[in-house]
């Protein structure tokens, strides 16, 4: 007999980026359901991808797990009766053609590109799309870790204590891109600032990973503000696979993720399901899981909200380096106890925000949307 499985999804199977991410996260939680009916790789020719992925053309809902554009394939090469899409704001409201675009109706689609609901990663960003999106369904669906590889590294853990003794601190700062919601430029300053007070030891150095197209202006940045080039560095992408992740956030300190606007912020919660202390804002999407603190988790002071770079009219909380600086301090000056806790907390957190019990639910509900929605 033949199983009807009833979700095709539209995403990406290469490299570590957050779609990637994202979209083997969603798979291991459909697999759970048995609702996984196959994918299309939006990354890569289809008849490149693994044969257990292939398959559901026609499977009753699409979802997109990938950038918006990801929709018009699901349009182009599926045959699915609703099309779903998960989305992550990054500001306190979408722009007005954005959204018009991905409703409007045309003669070619005459229900438009989102014919199904959104899944959203968390609670905040379910606010913003439900402002945006008057009456379509939106459902939160955290994101999470795969236990499998976010787990403390004992001899990377053990390395950075024996660092630590030796005046060693190890900063990283993850982003893929240089827009103003990231605040790695005022992070930068934050360093500098840290630097010439002595308020960490010379030898320390800020760890930045990101977008290869933005490295040349962080660089500029860097060297405007005053930072010799000993006292960071900026690597172009994650370099690291899967299986070295628990050692790249092991060898570090601190992971600072100090974000205006997050549509989740994944980063912070692997680190700490790697043992590794974080300093962090609590706002936005960064709140589904830090708002009210973590065993090795720093707050970074917000302010009120204003303007930001992301598009004319986004908003979102204020971050000063004056804030981050101070968090960085504090994480320094108590980092064996914040280590501690990091590391003894990090197992059971890994557990409580897999992929497959924060998504399952999630998915669940979904599918009971799709099903109970009007036809046609």
């Amino acid at each position: 007999m033949t199983v009807c499985r009833s979700v095709r999804l539209y995403g990406y199977l290469r490299g570590e980026s957050s779609f990637a991410q994202v979209t083997r996260g969603v798979t291991s939680a459909l697999q759970e359901l048995d609702e996984f009916a196959g994918q299309y790789p939006v990354d890569m020719e289809p008849e490149l991808a693994p044969l257990e992925h292939r398959g559901g053309e026609s499977a009753p809902l699409s979802l997109n797990c990938g950038a918006p554009d990801g929709l018009m394939m699901a349009h182009r090469y599926g045959s699915h009766g609703q099309h779903w899409l998960l989305l992550a704001p990054n500001s306190e409201g979408l722009p007005h053609g954005f959204v018009v675009g991905l409703r409007k109706p045309s003669d070619v689609l005459p229900r438009g590109l989102l014919t199904g609901g959104l899944l959203t990663p968390s609670h905040w960003a379910a606010k913003v799309l439900r402002e945006a999106f008057p009456g379509v369904p939106v459902i939160v669906a955290p994101h999470g870790v795969s236990p499998d590889c976010h787990a403390v590294s004992p001899a990377a853990r053990a390395a950075t204590r024996k660092d630590h003794k030796h005046g060693l601190f190890n900063v990283l700062h993850m982003t893929s891109t240089e827009a103003e919601r990231k605040s790695t430029k005022p992070l930068l300053q934050a360093w500098r600032d840290l630097k010439r007070r002595g308020a960490i030891p010379k030898i320390s150095r800020l760890h930045i990973l990101m977008n290869p197209t933005h490295v040349s202006k962080v660089r500029w940045w860097a060297s405007d503000i005053g930072l010799a080039d000993t006292d960071y560095v900026v690597s172009p992408g994650l370099v690291h696979g899967r299986g070295a992740i628990a050692s790249l956030y092991g060898a570090m300190h601190l992971v600072c993720q100090p974000s205006r606007a997050e549509g989740f912020g994944i980063v912070p919660l692997e680190a700490l399901a790697c043992g590794t202390p974080v300093a962090i804002t609590t706002c936005t999407g960064h709140s589904e899981y830090a708002a009210t603190g973590l065993p090795g988790m720093v707050e970074v002071e917000s302010g009120l909200s204003g303007p930001m770079d992301d598009f004319p009219g986004a908003r979102a909380p204020i971050v000063r380096a004056s804030a981050i600086a101070d968090a960085l301090e504090f994480a320094y000056g108590r980092w064996e106890s914040l280590a501690d806790q990091a590391e003894q907390n990090a197992a059971a957190l890994a557990g409580e925000w897999s992929w497959t019990k924060k998504n399952v639910p999630a998915l669940r509900a979904m599918i009971a949307a799709a099903s109970s929605a009007p036809k046609g």
